[in-house]
């Protein structure tokens, strides 16, 4: 493991903050993976500050919740996003991204992995991850439950925001108090 459980916590926690800021000015990141998650080497305290980037292909929701064009890494995007028929895509395809890092982190490899893209699209369209507890046995089942709401195949099963994510991983009890650390 390169990181602990309360540092990736942590992590996950910094970027459902600030996708939850995103999605409030209407913007959807659409290509969150573990490369777009820079650390802050300026940051005080002895967690590192986790910062979201590349905003490329990120997109302005329309007011009928239509995008004009999907792209983003096949690893990380959301079964909604692999349809040809799209229908609304949302900040949920966001949250389900963001699933995907934190059981990538937790469990050491992604949920679904294949060499063809139609193969990995069934898998996100299809098949359900295996319980990370199956592969981490010390996995809190509060951690579990957190992964498995966001990577729910459904978006309205997913958590409504990332700031409600954010809350759930806060309520494992996991996420490291910061301010405790900057007393030494």
């Amino acid at each position: 493991d390169l990181l602990d459980t309360p540092t990736i916590v942590t992590m996950v926690d910094q970027v459902a903050q600030a996708l939850d800021y995103v999605h409030e000015q209407q913007i959807l990141h659409l290509d969150l993976k573990p490369e777009n998650i820079l650390i802050d080497p300026k940051a005080e305290g002895k967690l590192p500050r986790f910062v979201l980037t590349d905003f490329g292909i990120a997109r302005f929701t329309r007011p009928d919740g239509q995008l004009s064009n999907l792209a983003g890494t096949p690893r990380y995007m959301s079964p909604e996003q692999f349809e040809f028929e799209h229908g609304r895509i949302d900040h949920r395809v966001d949250i389900y991204a963001l699933g995907i890092i934190l059981y990538e982190l937790i469990v050491g490899h992604a949920p679904f992995r294949a060499r063809m893209l139609y193969e990995l699209a069934r898998q996100h369209l299809h098949e359900l991850p295996v319980p990370p507890s199956l592969l981490v046995p010390s996995l809190s089942p509060q951690i579990e439950s957190v992964i498995l709401t966001a990577l729910a195949k459904k978006p309205e099963d997913r958590f409504a925001s990332a700031g409600a994510l954010s809350q759930a991983l806060k309520a494992t009890n996991h996420v490291a108090d910061e301010r405790a650390n900057l007393i030494d």
